[in-house]
């Protein structure tokens, strides 16, 4: 360290003692303290001159007087030992690398503006190496071609997050400021046009992944796995240019369109071989087949579409032909009190477009179907006593379908179901929709006896309403007996 003095002061050293001075000599005289110090760092770099001045005079760091200096190789010299070193990372010879030194190389060609330079030396020797990778991919035969795919993503991503973590500061300080891809990007995208979107990989690539998924689906087994770790290799290749998902373009529309055309053909087998209730639980099982297998080795985002696919083909395009099959039909299930067939056809059907109208029409349809046969039955013999407690054990088994099959509460007798009839006309629908909305309303009458005279024997409070009005109306049914 030196010490100096300004030139205006006088100059104090061990002869010349502090108290012999002029003191006014010392307070017109504005001394100052210079400490100089020098920082021998890299080549070029600054020494750092500090001026501190006695009374209020700030900190003063005198600036670069001129611009340090590289040797005219730098860039070139510099550039050439990294280059060495990536090649090295690329072939996973990594053992005599420092990764200290190397990150000082690529940082000293930051700070000396030489980061395009850089940044596309990087961009060819990636692209170079990614070419010998694409030959390897080639070269595999069909019976290890997805494991060489895997195989050799995975060392690419290994041995790029190597270099990432080498360039980080060109990333930081170069690389952003500028709008450009990062390290990790910029090797992505090169591995997703040279290898992936080969014109020789690509096709082999979707049909080797839909050539093992249609094996499963007719009951091979398959590395899940393997499938696995290209279906997320192609998720984690993010978009193209145009904004397009590489693993939608790629594999996700072909493999809808697959299974597109797996489940039309299946359909027409189910169709041609099965009953109703058969039907409907080889598609059940199907469908969670569908959802099992994007839980397994599919992207989340696969999932609500291969439903929809699977559930169109099977469910939506035939929904009137499982409810009007003959013998194992709608209507057979529900004279047959097939709950749980019913409780399934429903679960299916309430998940496509109309499933719940074409159920709730085809079951309303049926229910004034019997209705109108009591009616009739009930004319041949004139009993209104038998026509009503038939009317009330059809109310019951339906209310017990609808609660045990599709999950409603209220009875099927209800204003939903049949329009309130407050002026029947003399039609048996009519004379079947007064009754049943009455019984819907009000509840079942306790111990009710109708005579065709009107009477009434034992009825409990909460259904005397109701006997009175069915009571006015038997007379009104009478005369059509």
């Amino acid at each position: 360290m030196r010490i100096e003095s300004d030139d205006r002061a006088p100059h104090l050293t061990s002869q010349t003692p502090r108290h012999h001075a002029s003191s006014r000599a010392t307070d017109d005289i504005e001394q100052r303290v210079v400490v100089a110090a020098a920082f021998p760092v890299t080549a070029g770099s600054p020494s750092i001159r500090i001026a501190m001045y006695r009374h209020s005079e700030p900190f003063v760091i005198a600036p670069f007087q001129r611009r340090p200096r590289v040797d005219e190789g730098f860039a070139d010299a510099t550039w050439a030992r990294l280059q060495h070193a990536i090649r090295e990372i690329n072939k996973r010879r990594t053992s005599n690398l420092s990764y200290e030194e190397l990150y000082r190389f690529a940082y000293n060609m930051v700070l000396h503006k030489h980061g395009n330079h850089l940044y596309k030396g990087l961009s060819t020797l990636l692209a170079e190496h990614l070419r010998e990778v694409a030959e390897q991919v080639r070269a595999a035969g069909p019976e290890n071609f997805l494991a060489e795919v895997r195989t050799q993503w995975a060392w690419f991503e290994l041995s790029l997050g190597h270099v990432r973590d080498v360039l980080m500061y060109m990333d930081r300080a170069y690389v952003r400021p500028r709008n450009k891809k990062s390290v990790n990007d910029l090797g992505v995208s090169l591995f997703r046009d040279i290898v992936v979107r080969d014109p020789n990989i690509m096709p082999r690539l979707v049909d080797a992944l839909l050539g093992k998924i249609d094996a499963e689906r007719h009951g091979e087994t398959i590395d899940g796995q393997l499938i696995r770790s290209i279906t997320r290799m192609l998720a984690e290749l993010g978009c193209d240019d145009d904004g397009s998902s590489v693993y939608v373009t790629i594999f996700e529309n072909d493999f809808l369109s697959r299974t597109t055309q797996f489940y039309a053909r299946e359909a027409q087998l189910y169709l041609a071989e099965s009953t109703c209730s058969e039907y409907l639980h080889k598609a059940s099982k199907r469908i969670r087949e569908e959802k099992s297998r994007v839980e397994s080795y599919l992207e989340d985002q696969t999932e609500a579409k291969v439903v929809y696919v699977t559930e169109t083909e099977l469910i939506s395009k035939y929904m009137r032909n499982l409810v009007d099959m003959d013998s194992s039909g709608l209507v057979w299930m529900l004279r047959n009190d097939k709950v749980f067939d019913l409780r399934l056809m429903h679960a299916l059907f309430r998940n496509v477009a109309d499933g719940d109208e074409i159920l709730r029409t085809n079951l309303r349809n049926e229910v004034l179907q019997r209705g109108n046969t009591l009616v009739r039955e009930a004319q041949e013999v004139f009993d209104p006593n038998a026509l009503i407690s038939k009317i009330l054990d059809l109310k019951e088994k339906y209310d017990r379908i609808l609660n045990m099959s599709f999950c409603v509460p209220t009875s099927i007798f209800s204003a939903d179901m049949f329009e309130p009839v407050s002026h029947p006309g003399s039609s048996g629908e009519s004379k079947v929709r007064l009754v049943l909305h009455l019984i819907a309303i009000r509840g079942p009458p306790v111990d009710l006896e109708v005579h065709p005279r009107v009477r009434v024997a034992q009825a409990g409070d909460q259904n005397r309403h109701l006997i009175r009005n069915m009571s006015i109306q038997s007379t009104k049914l009478s005369s059509g007996f």
